[in-house]
């Protein structure tokens, strides 16, 4: 695994190489496991109480574009802060992202959108997300010809995006 020279500072590629060392030691993850590895462990570090803790890493034929988290919840969104780190090197690159993408009114142009305008084959989610704005991301993105899948690291996902979760639910039985 690779980094991209000039996508991050020297102290972030420092960062970025520890924990894909760390996480390429365990051979039999993959790179759809070791990627989706480091999009957590970027999720754990972000927002919490403002908004979702959401982690996103853009990688291309095993190489590191970019990794991006959710900084501020009236900020970019951790996908949309990947794809522009990527600085256009996006076109057949695989996007992994601890929540689904949004696709909803919450933002002006939403990260599915984003996505696949950016020309991003594969999509790798880590699960679900509650909020009535991501409906329909997924459909969006096969309708689109770009490829969504999940993997074994939903538990750990949804502990991220767990009070998000509630949140959402106890909206919907006041609702009713």
């Amino acid at each position: 695994m690779k980094l991209v020279k000039g996508s991050f500072s020297s102290r972030e590629t420092v960062e970025v190489a520890a924990v894909l060392r760390s996480l390429t030691s365990a051979a039999a993850q993959g790179e759809d496991g070791r990627f989706m590895r480091l999009a957590l462990y970027v999720a754990g570090g972000t927002l919490g109480d403002r908004g979702p803790k959401v982690g996103a890493v853009l990688a291309w034929r095993g190489t590191l574009l970019a990794t991006a988290g959710c900084v501020r919840a009236d900020g970019f969104h951790a996908e949309a802060a990947a794809i522009l780190q990527a600085r256009g090197r996006t076109r057949g690159a695989t996007l992994y992202t601890t929540l689904e993408p949004c696709n909803g009114d919450d933002c002006s142009l939403a990260c599915a959108e984003r996505i696949w305008r950016a020309g991003i084959e594969r999509v790798v989610i880590g699960c679900q997300d509650p909020s009535p704005y991501a409906r329909g991301s997924t459909e969006y993105l096969r309708a689109r010809g770009v490829h969504v899948s999940t993997g074994p690291w939903r538990a750990r996902a949804e502990a991220l995006v767990a009070d998000r979760r509630l949140s959402f639910e106890l909206r919907r039985a006041s609702a009713s």
